[in-house]
């Protein structure tokens, strides 16, 4: 029995998890421009990020000029979107599998929205310094905003997007190649992506710690649960409940009574 997409779920939680997570951002950056004015006329200064000992103490972050630092954010993204364009033209090619791309849609699902509503409970300054201005987050108590700005949040939330989409598609990367290839066996195919995933998610990470992208905790977080998150037992069958169905496949009436009257025929 082929197996065949869920169109209609699909199509549905990709655009919802496409508004919903920006919009979710957005009111976290309103949250983190309402605490920023709180602490400014509180304390007469603008809100300043967290100490992150990469910053003070390993990496002279401080010493990289700001015009540099907003290239590396534009990088960081660029890396990411050019990584994962990359892997789906793979997978494209190499047969257009429904349930490893099922599985990153329901990776999407648990951690694009839950790691972005945590930050509700609770506000915490985000790694770039002068966020706010930088991203334009209006500073004042207006929130029609909210539903229509798309770009960069503010306000930090224990979580990397970018670093998570690598993981995530480094895995749909490993399972393309599964098989192995003709003149490579299986194992060393899943070494050499392996291999070559966490390479790249290294690189990525010393730009988005270069950049103030995010804080060190957060890289480190992000790795962790979304590994586990893509690995996990459940989340292959929860992709295929969810966005693929069985198909039967039945002959036509007419062609079983000819193969009938064949074989009756043949046997005479």
């Amino acid at each position: 029995m082929p197996l065949r997409p869920r169109w209609i779920p699909t199509l549905i939680t990709f655009f919802c998890l496409t508004f919903v997570n920006q919009w979710v951002s957005n009111i976290i950056s309103f949250r983190q421009a309402q605490y920023a004015l709180k602490e400014f006329k509180a304390t007469n200064r603008t809100i300043q990020p967290l100490d992150d000992i990469l910053y003070t103490g390993w990496i002279p972050v401080y010493d990289v000029p700001y015009v540099d630092q907003l290239g590396l954010l534009t990088s960081v993204d660029a890396l990411t979107a050019a990584y994962s364009l990359i892997i789906v033209t793979f997978w494209g090619c190499r047969g257009q599998k429904l349930l490893p791309m099922a599985e990153v849609l329901t990776a999407e699902i648990f951690l694009l929205p839950m790691f972005a509503l945590c930050q509700w409970f609770t506000v915490v300054p985000d790694a770039l310094p002068e966020c706010l201005s930088v991203n334009d987050i209006p500073l004042d108590d207006d929130m029609t905003w909210v539903w229509t700005r798309f770009g960069r949040a503010c306000g930090d939330m224990l979580w990397s997007s970018d670093i998570a989409q690598l993981v995530i598609f480094t895995k749909l990367w490993e399972q393309t190649f599964k098989r192995g290839c003709c003149r490579c066996g299986k194992i060393t195919v899943k070494f050499l992506i392996r291999v070559t995933g966490v390479v790249f998610i290294a690189l990525v990470s010393a730009i988005a710690l270069a950049a103030r992208y995010q804080y060190s905790t957060d890289l480190l977080m992000t790795i962790f649960v979304t590994t586990l998150v893509t690995t996990h037992g459940w989340t292959p069958r929860i992709a295929k409940t969810l966005f693929i169905k069985t198909v039967r496949e039945e002959a036509d009436d007419s062609e079983g009574v000819a193969l009938v009257g064949t074989s009756e025929d043949n046997t005479v």
